[in-house]
């Protein structure tokens, strides 16, 4: 044992001054002693200790991540939700533009040409007629083309 001791203050002689090899030696010989030395246990207050704290530091994980779950769930949510809306608003068209798709879609070029030619034989069987099927004829043409323009409106409506 003495001559290991004594090769290893040449050894670090090499590295270090006389002084400081001799210390690094005891330094390395005291930390042999200790380790082949039974480690003593740690008194169990101690232990109690360490187990509540680590219970502690657990909880308080647990429910950091439960928090952190909490909220990439209401993200989650309101992306859905933000998606939802956003799919909706592009199915539908503003009011406005509704609006005047009906009024472009009734006065379309067929729906015209349509209610000028009702207009037309309207105004002819005024003109030829007796008086009375100018009335009948008349009233129920108006009541007919009135009929029909709410049910093109309707129509046109729905398809939009």
């Amino acid at each position: 044992m003495k001559e290991s001791r004594e090769q290893l203050e040449n050894l670090l002689r090499c590295f270090y001054d006389e002084d400081q090899a001799v210390q690094a030696a005891s330094d390395m010989e005291a930390a042999e002693s200790l380790l082949a030395a039974d480690s003593p246990l740690p008194r169990p207050e101690v232990l109690v200790h360490i187990k509540q704290s680590l219970r502690q530091r657990a909880i308080a994980l647990s429910r950091k991540r439960q928090f952190y779950r909490h909220i990439l769930t209401a993200a989650a949510a309101c992306l859905a939700a933000a998606i939802g809306l956003w799919n909706i608003h592009l199915r539908f068209e503003s009011p406005v533009a509704l609006q005047k798709k009906i009024v472009q879609d009734f006065f379309a070029d067929d729906a015209v040409l349509s209610i000028s030619s009702s207009l037309d034989d309207i105004s002819e069987q005024i003109y030829t007629g007796s008086s009375a099927e100018k009335e009948d004829s008349w009233a129920n043409e108006v009541g007919n083309e009135i009929e029909e323009m709410v049910l093109i409106a309707q129509a046109d409506f729905w398809k939009g």
